[in-house]
């Protein structure tokens, strides 16, 4: 077998299910002019602190971020609507914070290339933003908002022509709000919103816009009950659907209102409890998809009413249909925006880009990785955060996650919810460890629980489920498992004993963990294990390190001969400096097994082999600036080492070469694993927020 970098193909980089989180981003609004091009509009937080407009175009394969400007001097900014006539036509609105900090309306122009700001009307002094905007064409478009006066508000309509924005007279209604409106002509148009917001005479406000202007129309809303409205879709200029909540007493529940051109009646009962509505898209046929807050997209049609599609996580903000097989939802909820797509049979998440100046909040990072094949691989991770929260949005505020990649896609596999459940903050409750897939649909994978014992997951190709725990002796470092079949793992690690820490195996029988005896070098003080490799049932090498006192560290070896294990000579440190092993692989069938570590005489990584007789120092320059963080070997031709940015390989024992990896700057490799024709490295990249990131060679 020839080399990675000989094979004319070399590494790329992967795109991970969760590889482009947006820290702290929110998207608010999302509209689709066809089943190939969407728009989508929010929020995120930049590296300054400072809010700052987020665009993101979907192109029918995959989503980008947008540049999107903001007035010079400004403060935060913010877009909350988004209208799409075509592929080369969108109009976007928002508002953003001048440097005297009030609040400006802002609207921006897409043209198929690039955004270009559009001049709105503002007040003088008082704070005005601008929600929701719907254009029938190009050259009719209607924006709503809000312009604060004093303490009190009112509504704010504005009307584009093709050149410029006009602002329009509307009904003096005290207190007012519009934050959705629909034009299904350029001569109609329908607004709603609440009059008085937030008090106890809150009300559902719509306005209805024709030749003679703007008029309110009554929204009918039960006796003794508060009611707002959020968002609204025509398909006909007597066909529309409003949507939003109705409050009695402390129960907030989701409502909607449909209008037949004339007056507004109830769409029917929801039974969605104590949620509320934010945003509706009605497709041509008469149904309907509303979103919001804790709601599973729920669709509605004349004949069944509304009824829940599960499948994606309940908080999405935005929603846009251009038929019943073709919607777009975007998520405000999460710390980074989630986008999903409804194909008319089931939702689906897709990753979005991260946008160049992101408030780098948040740490996802892949931990371990296993390929069973050339075509299927699984890595686990962790991510540090406000909670746990990687469902099956792909949102990561904290915890472990989990992804699969088959056939050249990644994606998010759900781990049982008790793994994640008892995260405390900063620091993940779970760590998964290492993880080894004998088999395409069969892995086994390890993990530390800070308080309560350490995990066994299992992966059927299909989905997770906790197996039996490992004996609770200690912990397992990342790296910590290979298993031959799924009758036969060996996980090793530390035994925490009173002052000090011993060498410690298990063995997996294929349903439960027996605790092996291990052997420990001669002086021993303290000593661990940190990897494990098998090349068979009865060959094993494990490695790590044994302290003979406080300042005396060496490396450690040790062999599974199918009976017991052994200690195996390795080279001495020289006198007054430490060695330790971190990583090893033992080639299939073969006997030989390379090692890498550190040594601080060295000033370098540490990397040494074994023919299976004895251990020995390679010769290998690895500078200490570029540490070798994990090892493989998919045959006796060949082994590679991964650093942070890049990778190594020996052919034949020989002397080892440098193949850079196209990993990026800031880039973070941290685990590695080769079947037969591949092999993929996992860890992060932070451009600029960390995120997950895999690189994928054949061999």
């Amino acid at each position: 077998m020839s080399p990675a970098s000989a094979s004319g193909v070399g590494w790329s980089v992967q795109q991970t299910h969760l590889a482009n989180p947006v820290p702290n981003g929110q998207l608010a609004a999302v509209s689709c002019s066809s089943a190939a091009h969407c728009v989508a509009v929010g929020q995120y937080s930049g590296a300054s602190g400072y809010l700052r407009p987020l665009s993101e175009i979907w192109d029918g394969t995959a989503w980008r971020t947008l540049p999107t400007p903001i007035p010079k001097g400004s403060m935060d900014g913010y877009l909350s609507g988004v209208s799409c006539v075509s592929a080369v036509w969108c109009m976007a609105v928002g508002h953003y914070q001048n440097s005297a900090g009030v609040s400006r309306v802002l609207a921006q122009r897409w043209n198929g290339t690039s955004w270009t700001a559009s001049t709105v009307h503002n007040a003088a002094t008082s704070a005005d933003q601008l929600t929701g905007v719907s254009c029938h064409t190009a050259t009719f478009c209607a924006a709503v908002g809000t312009v604060g006066i004093g303490s009190t508000s009112r509504a704010v309509i504005e009307s584009w022509n093709g050149t410029r924005w006009k602002l329009d007279t509307t009904p003096a209604v005290h207190g007012a709000t519009l934050t959705g409106v629909s034009c299904p002509a350029a001569t109609r148009c329908v607004a709603v919103g609440t009059a008085n917001p937030g008090t106890s005479t809150a009300a559902a406000l719509a306005e209805f816009w024709s030749a003679a202007g703007w008029s309110v129309t009554p929204v009918p809303t039960p006796a003794s009950s508060t009611s707002l409205l959020t968002g609204v879709s025509c398909t006909a200029v007597a066909r529309c659907m409003a949507v939003g909540s109705v409050t009695t007493g402390a129960t907030v529940q989701a409502s909607s209102q449909l209008w037949n051109g004339g007056s507004w009646s109830s769409a029917g009962p929801t039974g969605l409890g104590l949620h509320q509505f934010d945003a509706v898209s009605c497709f041509p046929g008469g149904s309907c998809f509303a979103v919001g807050m804790g709601i599973y997209p729920t669709i509605w049609d004349a004949r069944d009413g509304w009824r829940v599609v599960k499948g994606v996580a309940a908080w999405a903000s935005g929603i846009s249909c251009v038929s019943i097989t073709d919607c777009v939802s975007v998520d405000g909820q999460g710390t980074s925006p989630g986008v999903t797509v409804w194909n008319g049979s089931v939702w689906r998440y897709v990753t979005t880009p991260n946008p160049l100046g992101a408030d780098p909040r948040g740490v996802p990072a892949f931990t371990a990785i296993s390929c069973a094949t050339s075509t299927v691989c699984v890595a686990l991770g962790t991510a540090t955060g406000s909670n746990a929260s990687v469902g099956l949005t792909g949102s990561i505020d904290g915890g472990a996650f989990a992804e699969s990649w088959r056939d050249g896609v990644w994606t998010v596999d759900p781990l049982p919810p008790s793994v994640n459940a008892l995260d405390y903050g900063a620091t993940p409750f779970n760590t998964l460890g290492g993880i080894s897939c004998p088999r395409t649909n069969w892995c086994l994978a390890v993990a530390t629980n800070q308080t309560g014992g350490p995990l066994t997951l299992l992966w059927n190709g299909v989905s997770w489920s906790l197996g039996a725990a490992p004996v609770a002796t200690g912990r397992f470092p990342a790296g910590a498992v290979s298993c031959v079949s799924p009758t036969f793992c060996m996980t090793v690690g530390s035994s925490s004993l009173v002052f000090r820490h011993r060498t410690m195996a298990q063995v997996w029988d294929g349903s439960t963990w027996h605790l092996l005896s291990t052997a420990e070098a001669a002086g021993t003080l303290t000593s661990a294990l940190a990897s494990v490799s098998c090349s068979s049932t009865t060959s094993c090498t494990a490695v790590g390190e044994y302290h003979l006192d406080s300042n005396r560290i060496r490396a450690l070896a040790e062999h599974w001969n199918g009976t017991s294990w052994s200690v195996s000579s390795t080279p001495a440190a020289p006198i007054g400096d430490s060695d330790a092993l971190t990583a090893v692989s033992c080639a299939p069938g073969h006997a030989l097994c390379v090692a890498i570590g550190t040594s601080t005489s060295r000033a370098k990584s540490l990397l040494e082999m074994t023919n299976g007789t004895r251990w020995k120092v390679s010769g290998a320059s690895i500078p200490a600036s570029d540490p070798l963080t994990a090892v493989a070997c998919p045959s006796a031709a060949l082994c590679i080492a991964v650093a942070a940015n890049g990778a190594r390989e020996s052919l034949d024992s020989g002397d080892w070469l440098w193949n850079p990896t196209p990993a990026p700057g800031h880039s973070d490799l941290t685990s590695l694993s080769c079947a037969p024709g591949y092999c993929a490295a996992a860890g992060s990249v932070r451009r600029p927020a960390q995120v997950p990131l895999v690189v994928g060679t054949t061999t």
